[in-house]
């Protein structure tokens, strides 16, 4: 259920797993991530940071980066930083922690920082639109308007491939 994105069953049906066996690290990042993903955020920001916080075993990407979202959802953009921090440090090839980090930076008005940690996010993964998107913001904000229009028409070329694909 987790993997095919049915957070709410999946949360459900690994709460009663953990009442079962309470000692599954597994069952425990996917039950934080799950609540967090079918907006029980109170829940997850206090599981995950409870995952987060035992030093015995190493932090789960998946927890690491919801916890981040849960806090920047919040407008808890210093709180958060400190954990996309973390996420990069631990995995500096993943798009994803580069693109929070990014995220954050642009959100807290550092922006040389933002548009670089975004252009890594990108070099690892060039199909995020998401992190484009960010680019595109952050390029916009910075004056860049030849580098925005790069990627607002490489936005546009990704749209127009899902409404082709979408028709056939």
């Amino acid at each position: 259920m987790y993997r095919s994105g049915f957070y709410e069953r999946a949360a459900q049906a690994l709460k009663e797993s953990l009442a079962l066996q309470a000692d599954n690290p597994a069952a425990k990042n996917f039950y934080a991530v799950s609540l967090a993903k079918s907006g029980h955020l109170a829940e997850a920001e206090a599981a995950c940071k409870q995952l987060l916080e035992d030093r015995t075993k190493p932090s789960d990407l998946d927890v690491l980066l919801t916890y981040v979202q849960v806090l920047d959802e919040d407008g808890r953009i210093a709180e958060a930083q400190p954990y996309a921090e973390a996420a990069v440090r631990e995995q500096p090839d993943n798009p994803i922690a580069r693109y929070w980090q990014a995220r954050l930076l642009f959100q807290s008005g550092r922006l040389e920082g933002a548009a670089k940690e975004a252009e890594r996010s990108i070099a690892l993964s060039p199909n995020l639109p998401f992190a484009r998107n960010l680019l595109l913001q952050i390029y916009r904000k910075m004056g860049r308007q030849e580098d925005a229009q790069r990627q607002a028409e490489w936005l546009r070329d990704y749209n127009d491939r899902l409404v082709t694909r979408g028709r056939q």
